[in-house]
């Protein structure tokens, strides 16, 4: 499930403070800014909503396993917490297990400030972290909307029988779609480049594809072809290819294209 953006009501603070004087004193700040929402411990910290944990020596001791099992449950999108430490114990961290060194703590710790704090530094560094933590939702956010496109791509290709292809003139790297491989009997483990693909055009044709492939990439000149195709497992088709060159300040940078099983529309109209 996707963590809600920070925005809204308020700040979620989960004040994980065990020590009873800077926990009233924490509570306090979090009553003087109403854009922050304390947040009460439920059952656990698992089960806690929240966005940002601010918590101190002894509850890092307490809860370490459980926070970097939330922290890792939630990634990519970053769950920050904050550690309030005493400038003379800033060093080192023990839990049941031992001594924690600043290396393990900050695998856990995104933040760790030494006390006493200015008010005024506390809500910077909390507003820093909220906004590392804004960029990681909607970096999240943006990689499932790219994940959408795709799968919409790859069933646009299967239902119409179009794999898609890009050769960049550059670096001369050719990549295709798996619709692609398909229409030419292909598996995906098989080596495939752009020149082998024109292999499996029929004899008469493949002369007519290669030359157009080389003026797309020369001369800049698209192509809008219907050929004939023998792929890997000795089934014949007909295909529409084409290819478009992109250019960058007048030179062709790379050339995309499709091809395109027609063999049933040309049956018919034999």
């Amino acid at each position: 499930m996707t963590p809600e953006p920070t925005t809204g009501s308020g700040t979620r603070v989960l004040p994980l403070i065990l020590d009873g004087g800077n926990r009233r004193l924490l509570v306090e700040w979090i009553d003087g800014h109403p854009s922050v929402e304390p947040v009460e411990l439920a059952d656990g910290i698992g089960e806690t909503t929240f966005d940002v944990c601010i918590l101190d020596k002894a509850a890092l001791q307490k809860y370490h396993d459980t926070l970097r099992t939330k922290k890792k449950t939630t990634a990519p999108v970053l769950l920050p917490y904050l550690l309030l430490l005493p400038e003379s114990e800033s060093d080192v961290v023990e839990t049941d297990a031992g001594q924690l060194a600043d290396n393990v703590v900050t695998e856990t710790v995104d933040e760790l400030v030494t006390m006493p704090i200015e008010q005024a530094e506390l809500h910077w560094r909390l507003t820093a972290l909220l906004r590392l933590r804004d960029q990681s939702l909607t970096l999240h956010s943006n990689n499932r909307d790219l994940e959408r496109q795709v799968d919409l791509f790859e069933t646009a290709q299967d239902i119409a029988n179009v794999g898609a292809w890009e050769y960049d003139t550059d670096t001369e790297e050719w990549w295709c779609s798996d619709e692609f491989r398909r229409i030419h009997g292909v598996s995906a483990d098989t080596p495939l480049s752009q020149t082998e693909s024109f292999q499996y055009y029929h004899p008469e044709d493949r002369p007519t594809i290669e030359s157009a492939f080389e003026a797309a990439v020369e001369d800049g000149e698209p192509y809008d072809l219907d050929l004939r195709l023998t792929d890997a497992e000795n089934n014949h088709r007909w295909v529409r290819t084409i290819g478009e060159p992109q250019s960058v300040d007048g030179e062709t940078s790379s050339v995309r294209g499709i091809v395109q099983d027609i063999t049933e529309r040309v049956d018919r109209q034999q």
